[in-house]
């Protein structure tokens, strides 16, 4: 399942990085918003597909330097379109001073307030929807804060506000066929909730609006100073063989590549990349696992063979199974290094050029 759905969500994030050197004024702000769209999409499926591990307790918070301000405004931007196509406001209300920064698991943070304002938005027929932050204690290193996600919705009967934080729970009386659902959202919101030692809570009244909210405490960070892109000219005519079955994902890959000054050469299967391997001598393999034919991990076995004119060159596994570990001795015996779809592009660059340093040396 993970497979399937990562492998078309690596299309569209690889077509954003593409689009966005290409793009400026007005239109930047629109590729901003489909990146952090996109990226937001991509962690909801990975939470949602590794929910058995959520509720078992293996999770773990990974919090990172984060412009708290900016992160609220990018979640309230997701929503905007839906809220207004049903004639509603949405407002975000917070007193946090905007230049501060915490330490933040953004995937999980993002997660949990976009299913409070998405199940809002989804039960609210007229009137409002409220995201609001309050900064309520201070101490010398970490601040307490209170969200509230507020409705002016149908509400939620007193009887079923007990259930609604079960997984796959529908209340019938508010879950109809127009507002569709999986049941899941606030189970997960629940658990990721009680994963920042907190706890969710509901004040609802029958056709007056529903209240979410909880409280968090994060610890405050100095903001980080940005970053320069790098330039990427170290891998200037290099000659990469590229194994990927998906035409899209390969001819996406190609054009990352060539920006790059890096030649590619397609094989649409396992089979024909160990053929294409058999002939000539490639600077770098980025090898798909699911293929037909032939997968990634028995390609890159026969190519790893004394036989084979690549047996020495650096090999890059490239998937979207999360099943896929860097821990797994055998993966970690054939491939130099684990690229996960979507392919983050920075991290592609920075994987090559590692190698290419080694080998160098």
């Amino acid at each position: 399942m993970s497979h399937e759905i990562r492998t078309p969500l690596h299309a569209m994030t690889t077509i954003v990085a593409i689009l966005e050197d290409q793009v400026f004024g007005e239109n930047k702000k629109l590729i901003e918003s489909l990146q952090f769209a996109s990226n937001n999409l991509i962690s909801i499926v990975n939470n949602v597909l590794d929910f058995s591990k959520l509720d078992s307790k293996k999770t773990n918070l990974e919090v990172e330097n984060t412009n708290f301000d900016t992160l609220c405004k990018n979640i309230l931007n997701l929503h905007l379109n839906l809220a207004q196509s049903k004639g509603l406001k949405l407002v975000l209300k917070n007193n946090v001073p905007d230049t501060t920064n915490y330490l933040i698991d953004q995937t999980k943070l993002t997660q949990i307030l976009s299913n409070l304002i998405g199940n809002a938005i989804k039960f609210t027929e007229k009137g409002k929807v409220t995201f609001k932050i309050k900064l309520k204690e201070k101490s010398e290193t970490h601040d307490t804060l209170l969200i509230k996600i507020k409705d002016t919705g149908e509400g939620i009967p007193k009887k079923d506000l007990i259930e609604i934080f079960d997984s796959f729970s529908q209340i019938k009386p508010i879950m109809t066929k127009k507002q569709g659902g999986t049941g899941l959202g606030l189970a997960i919101v629940k658990e990721l909730v009680k994963l920042h030692d907190s706890v969710i809570k509901v004040n609802s009244k029958e056709q007056k609006g529903s209240e979410f909210y909880f409280t968090i405490q994060l610890e405050r960070i100095a903001p980080m100073v940005a970053k320069p892109k790098p330039i990427f000219n170290q891998l200037k005519n290099k000659l990469i063989l590229l194994a990927e079955d998906t035409v899209m994902n390969a001819t996406l890959i190609t054009k990352v590549l060539s920006k790059w000054g890096i030649k590619t050469e397609h094989a649409v299967n396992g089979k024909v990349a160990v053929e294409y391997a058999k002939n000539k001598i490639y600077d770098f393999i980025l090898m798909d696992l699911h293929m037909p034919e032939m997968n990634g991990i028995d390609a890159t076995k026969l190519i790893r063979t004394e036989s084979n004119l690549n047996k020495d060159t650096p090999i890059f596994a490239i998937t979207a199974d999360v099943m896929t570990t860097k821990n797994n001795k055998e993966h970690a015996k054939l491939f130099n290094d684990i690229l996960w779809k979507p392919i983050e592009i920075e991290k592609l660059y920075q994987a090559i050029a590692k190698e290419d340093v080694l080998n160098y040396n």
